[in-house]
């Protein structure tokens, strides 16, 4: 890994502040993947259309089940399938006509134990 170049009076703090810097941009990491299926995502804009609006008060009335669906099947690096966003879906936008095919979804992988923690965005 490069030094960094501490401010005077920061010396000794460099081994410490050199191991906060991960992953360096000079490593080198893998996604690995899994072939399984997942049902559409609850973020998805035809959710509802496609499962019907009474999931949501199962999940209402079942908060765990709710965030286990999530669990298993809302978040995680994906090669094709349903997407998974963290906010609103902008398909929900598209025009009939402009299709949306998801090839690839790199997710923040922070809460994973044996993970390098990256975080797409903040």
């Amino acid at each position: 890994m490069t030094s960094i170049d501490l401010p005077p009076g920061l010396e000794r703090f460099r081994a410490k502040l050199e191991a906060t810097i991960k992953p360096h941009r000079e490593d080198c990491f893998a996604l690995t993947f899994k072939l399984k299926y997942a049902p559409i995502s609850d973020c998805d804009y035809k959710f509802e259309e496609l499962i019907g609006t009474e999931i949501w008060d199962v999940f209402k009335e079942n908060n765990y089940l709710w965030l286990e669906y999530r669990r298993k099947f809302g978040q995680g690096h994906r090669l094709g399938g349903y997407p998974h966003f963290s906010q609103d879906d902008p398909r929900e936008f598209l025009t009939e006509e402009e299709q949306y095919i998801l090839l690839l979804q790199i997710d923040s992988d922070f809460y994973q134990s044996n993970s390098i923690n990256i975080q797409w965005g903040i």
